[in-house]
């Protein structure tokens, strides 16, 4: 790879201190839990520098991305690394990498050599043409080389299952539950020339199913608006405060207060050659203080095999592991579910953040059960879709 003469030398020393950092994680290596034996060191690597580049800690993933492109020629590693520069404004450092990557074509794809094509015309404040389409950077008139992420998202969510139980009276309080609901939100600020999403603006609606079909109750759809905060740049986690307000009859007004942990590797999409580790954990709570008072809680975990199907597409393979918990004045439940499933995740759309498709088929088996309505079966089929972009 060839570096020329466009490092500065505070980039030199950062990029000494990433490499000393690899030769350490090397050195750990067989703790590692995706550390699969036989598995080639680039891979390994790159594996480890996905992740650093998930929290945007771009230093530590330069050495290993430019040690497992060494390795392997594969130009993901090099786009990846360029990727979190470009999003974190180190905008010399950005271009460098495409540079690189474009430099690399012989083992390029035509997708990758586009959206190279396009990353660079951003940087550079250029124009390029691909195909028929011809795209202008903004900042060639804003004098910002920066490339700012998208400042909103879109959201579908629909959960199904085949046995009954205890539905929560409020579909936007618990997405375990079955529900149909859709969200739209807004990023309202930027720092440095790149988009802060730990400040959100959002609207949201939701309706409850039955819980023995698809049919929806057109009295339980229920609307939210409100504000999510990121309060911890090592963490993913967000808190909520949201007005609910009734757009069918059996709905709710007021307000509801609610926090959500992600814990997860291998979300991102990694390679067409290699399966990966892919594992999420998601715990939520949610409090409505009016009476009456209402809380909730959820914990699901899912740990499984990323199989890549082709450029953007994998099927997961997974097991799963759940536990809900409500009360109010009058009821409480709380229902344990462990079970297997299949997920097939597609990702779209260039750039941060990427859009994902998800479609899930899983079975459950009832492990732990304390509520006033038991369900009929020992097991329920779940089948769930979730699109964000």
């Amino acid at each position: 790879m060839r570096h020329g003469n466009r490092i500065q030398n505070g980039s030199i020393k950062r990029l000494g201190k990433a490499i000393a950092f690899v030769a350490i994680v090397g050195a750990a290596s067989p703790v590692l839990a995706f550390d699969q034996e036989g598995d080639p060191p680039a891979l390994r690597l790159g594996r480890l520098g996905t992740e650093f580049v998930a929290e945007r800690e771009c230093y530590p993933a330069d050495g290993m991305y430019q040690v497992a492109f060494n390795e392997s020629t594969n130009v993901h590693y090099l786009i990846a690394r360029a990727d979190c520069y470009a999003a974190t404004g180190e905008t010399e450092l950005a271009l460098e990498g495409f540079e690189w990557a474009e430099e690399s074509d012989t083992a390029t794809r035509p997708s990758e050599r586009s959206y190279i094509a396009r990353l660079l015309a951003r940087l550079r404040g250029t124009t390029v043409t691909d195909g028929d389409a011809t795209e202008t950077s903004s900042s060639a008139s804003s004098g910002t080389e920066n490339e700012t992420p998208p400042n909103g998202y879109a959201l579908v969510s629909a959960l199904f299952r085949t046995n009954d139980v205890l539905p929560s009276p409020n579909a936007l309080v618990d997405f375990n539950e079955p529900h149909v609901a859709a969200e739209l939100g807004w990023h309202p600020f930027s720092r440095s020339g790149v988009l802060a999403d730990d400040v959100t603006l959002f609207a949201r609606a939701a309706a409850s199913l039955e819980t023995n079909g698809a049919k929806i109750d057109q009295d339980t759809i229920q609307g939210g608006v409100g504000l999510r905060l990121e309060p911890f740049s090592f963490a993913d986690l967000t808190v909520r405060a949201e007005w609910l307000f009734p757009i069918g009859d059996d709905t709710y007004e007021g307000w509801m207060v609610s926090g959500e942990y992600n814990w997860g590797t291998g979300q991102e999409w990694q390679s067409t050659e290699y399966p990966w580790i892919f594992a999420n954990t998601n715990l939520r709570a949610s409090w409505l203080p009016d009476e009456p008072e209402y809380v909730s809680a959820s914990g699901e975990t899912i740990l499984g095999i990323a199989v890549p199907l082709g450029e953007r597409v994998a099927v997961i393979p997974h097991g799963v592991a759940t536990l809900r918990y409500n009360e109010d004045e009058s009821i409480y439940n709380a229902l344990g579910e462990a079970g297997a499933g299949l997920t097939f995740r597609a990702w779209f759309n260039d750039g941060r953040p990427r859009g994902t498709m998800d479609w899930t088929v899983q079975y459950r088996w009832l492990v732990l059960e304390d509520t006033v309505l038991p369900p009929e079966e020992d097991g329920a089929w779940i089948g769930r879709l979730t699109v964000r972009r």
